[in-house]
C-alpha cells in the first residue's frame, strides 16, 4: 500500500513539474511576440515612405514563364493514338524535349495549314520563340539513312538490304515553311529555322546539307542543337509577338477527323 502511495506522490510531482515547464515556455514565446512587435511597430516606415522596390545590383531580371500544355491538350491525341502510333510517339518525345527548354516560347503540334493550292500541309512540331520560328519535322524511322538535300527522295535500309525511298524531308519542312509565311505574314526566310528530327533507332549514314537554317538531327541531339542556334541567332521576336503569332495559328490545331482523312488521301495521291 505504501507503495502505491509513493508511487502516486512522484506522478503527481512530476506532473506538477511538466506544467510549471510548459508555463514557463508559453510565458517566454508571449515575451518575444510582444518585443518583435513593438520593434514592428517602431521601425514601420512613415506614411511618405516610398513602396518600390529598389533591386539589388546584382540581382537578375525575372523571365517571363509560359505553362506549356500537356502533348494530348496539344495534338487531341490520347494515350493509345499516342504510343501505339509509331509517328505520333515521334512526335510526342520531341514536343517533350522542347516544353523543357528555357527562356519565354511557345510549342505548337499537328497544325494543319492551307496551301495556295487550295490543300492543306501538316506540320508536326512548331515552336515560335524570340530567335524566330522553328519548323520541326518529325521522322520516327529505324535503320540507316541516306539523303542529300538536292535529291528528291532519301533512302531508308533495313536489315537485309531492304530498301524504302521517302520523299526529302528538307523539301517536304520547306513547303511547310512556305505555307507558314502566307498564314503568319512574316515572309524573312532568317525568321525561320528548319529542323529534320530522325529517332534514335536509326543511324544517319550520309547526309548532305547546304543551306542555312537547315538541320538534320536525331532526337537526342535536338537540346542542344537549338540551344546552339539560339547562341548564334539575335533575338527577332518579342514576347508579346510570341503570343500574338500562337493564338493567330491556333486554329489550325485540334482540327476534326475530316480535315484528317482529307489531308490523309491528299498525301496519299502523291
Amino acid at each position: 500500500m505504501l507503495g502505491f502511495i509513493g508511487f502516486l506522490l512522484v506522478v503527481i510531482i512530476m506532473t506538477f513539474i511538466i506544467l510549471i515547464i510548459k508555463r514557463i515556455i508559453i510565458e517566454n514565446s508571449n515575451n518575444q511576440t510582444t518585443r518583435r512587435h513593438r520593434n514592428i511597430h517602431v521601425n514601420q516606415p512613415s506614411k511618405n515612405w516610398s513602396s518600390k522596390v529598389i533591386p539589388h545590383p546584382n540581382s537578375k531580371p525575372i523571365e517571363p514563364s509560359v505553362r506549356h500544355p500537356s502533348y494530348k491538350e496539344a495534338s487531341g491525341n490520347g494515350f493509345l493514338s499516342t504510343f501505339l502510333n509509331k509517328g505520333n510517339y515521334g512526335e510526342y518525345l520531341t514536343y517533350k524535349e522542347l516544353t523543357r527548354l528555357k527562356g519565354y516560347h511557345r510549342v505548337m503540334t499537328n497544325l494543319y495549314i492551307p496551301t495556295k493550292s487550295g490543300k492543306s500541309t501538316e506540320l508536326d512540331l512548331v515552336m515560335i520563340s524570340q530567335k524566330g520560328i522553328f519548323v520541326l519535322e518529325s521522322k520516327n524511322y529505324s535503320g540507316w539513312i541516306f539523303g542529300n538535300e538536292r535529291n528528291k527522295n532519301w533512302m531508308q535500309m533495313l536489315p537485309g538490304g531492304r530498301k524504302f525511298p521517302f520523299f526529302n524531308p528538307i523539301w517536304q519542312n520547306s513547303g511547310h515553311i512556305q505555307a507558314l509565311k502566307a498564314v503568319v505574314g512574316i515572309e524573312e526566310d532568317s525568321y525561320y529555322h528548319s529542323y529534320i528530327i530522325f529517332s534514335e533507332r536509326c543511324k544517319l549514314k550520309q547526309i548532305q546539307v547546304s543551306s542555312p537554317n537547315v538541320v538534320v538531327i536525331k532526337r537526342n541531339r535536338l537540346i542542344a542543337t537549338i540551344k546552339q542556334t539560339i547562341q548564334q541567332t539575335e533575338d527577332k521576336l518579342t514576347t508579346k509577338e510570341i503570343d500574338q503569332l500562337y493564338e493567330r495559328l491556333r486554329e489550325y490545331t485540334l482540327v476534326d477527323a475530316e480535315t484528317k482523312q482529307a489531308h490523309i488521301r491528299q498525301v496519299s495521291k502523291r
